[in-house]
Formats: structure tokens, C-alpha cells, sequence
């Protein structure tokens, strides 16, 4: 019985720093596919001549989830409140801030003024992509290890 409660208390310590670590990485994959959004946003606003919602359409099925569910509010909605995505929890304030300013601010220049305000904004985002990239490989697996450990140490106690 003994061996099982210390199965379980270990697995499920392990499933928590499975969880913390996953949301680094999801922010990881978030950031980068928003570069990679203002890297085709540039492409198609400077050489497609695209109007914004068909390349918003055209992007919907090449990024991870978070960002559809941000792109789809958006066409909907024509304007961006990220409390109505099901997501605010993985950003915090000045992410969410950062977020609201490009995604309200698209189209409201001219093509020349547009790509300059997006080269911009994919500098930003690029920053908060490598500050994550950084934090995965460092933090993810020291998370598990850690989870591992406590679980390993819980076992003891009860023992």
C-alpha cells in the first residue's frame, strides 16, 4: 500500500512540473509564432498587396492555438480585447498590453508607415521570444527535476 501511495504521490508531482513547465513553452511557441505573424503580415501587406482580414484568413491554419483563438476574436469582433480569449491567464499585464497595441493598431497606416510599425512590433515580439527561449531551457527541465525530488521527498515524510 505504502508503495502505491508513494507511485502516486511521485507521479502526480511530476504531472504539476509537467504542467508549469508546459506553460513556458507554450509562451515560447506563442512569441515565435508572432514573429513569424509580422514576418508574413510584411510579406503580404508590402508584396501581396493583401487586404488585412484575407491575410488574418490566410494565417489562421499556420500558427499554435493561442493565436488562433486571438486572430479568429479578432475578425470577428474587428478589434482586439484580450479578456475575451480564453487565454489572459498565460500573459501577463505588459504582455497583454503589448498584444492589445498591435493587434488594435493594424491597418491604420498606409502600406509604407504599416510595415515599419510591424518591423517594429516583430523587434518586441522577437525580445519576448528569446527571454523565453532562455527560460525553457534553463527552467523546464530544473522544474521537473525539482517536481521529481519533492515528490521523492513526500515520500519519505510519509514513510
Amino acid at each position: 500500500m505504502k508503495i502505491v501511495l508513494c507511485c502516486v504521490l511521485i507521479a502526480s508531482c511530476i504531472y504539476v512540473g509537467f504542467v508549469l513547465s508546459s506553460d513556458i513553452k507554450k509562451k515560447k511557441l506563442f512569441w515565435g509564432d508572432m514573429v513569424k505573424f509580422c514576418e508574413f503580415l510584411s510579406v503580404n501587406i508590402g508584396f501581396g498587396q493583401k487586404k488585412l482580414k484575407e491575410i488574418l484568413l490566410s494565417y489562421q491554419d499556420m500558427c499554435c492555438e493561442e493565436l488562433k483563438v486571438m486572430l479568429k476574436n479578432y475578425l470577428i469582433n474587428s478589434s482586439f480585447l484580450l479578456e475575451s480569449s480564453e487565454n489572459n491567464s498565460l500573459f501577463n499585464k505588459e504582455e497583454q498590453n503589448l498584444l492589445e497595441e498591435f493587434f488594435n493598431s493594424l491597418g491604420e497606416f498606409d502600406v509604407f508607415n504599416e510595415l515599419i510599425k510591424v518591423e517594429n512590433y516583430k523587434t518586441r515580439f522577437l525580445k519576448k521570444y528569446e527571454i523565453y527561449c532562455e527560460k525553457s531551457f534553463k527552467f523546464s527541465p530544473l522544474i521537473l527535476k525539482l517536481a521529481l525530488i519533492f515528490g521523492i521527498m513526500l515520500c519519505i515524510v510519509f514513510i
